[in-house]
């Protein structure tokens, strides 16, 4: 069985014709996590002995944001949830 719920709010402006998945400004999920515990997303045939060893995957949008820290002054003014509002994140090379 499929099923969804849909609440009381998302019910009204479903009935009024407002549009309910293109919100703007889009929200962002900003990872938070411990050293070396960031969560990994791997396909079923990949090698862990070599994704463990990657440093591209030890990169996260926190990580990054404490190094671009270090590295620019402007940086530094941003705390990290308004880091994305100046900078952008390049999920293909992890910076």
């Amino acid at each position: 069985m499929e099923c969804r719920y849909i609440c009381e709010q998302d019910a009204i402006w479903r009935l009024l014709g407002y549009d309910i998945h293109h919100h703007w400004p889009a929200v962002e999920r900003l990872p938070v996590h411990l050293p070396l515990q960031n969560v990994v997303k791997i396909c079923k045939k990949a090698k862990l002995n070599i994704i463990a060893k990657d440093p591209k995957f030890q990169k996260t949008k926190l990580t990054e944001w404490f190094e671009a820290n270090k590295q620019y002054p402007e940086a530094r003014e941003l705390t990290y949830c308004e880091f994305p509002q100046k900078w952008t994140w390049d999920d293909h090379n992890r910076k």
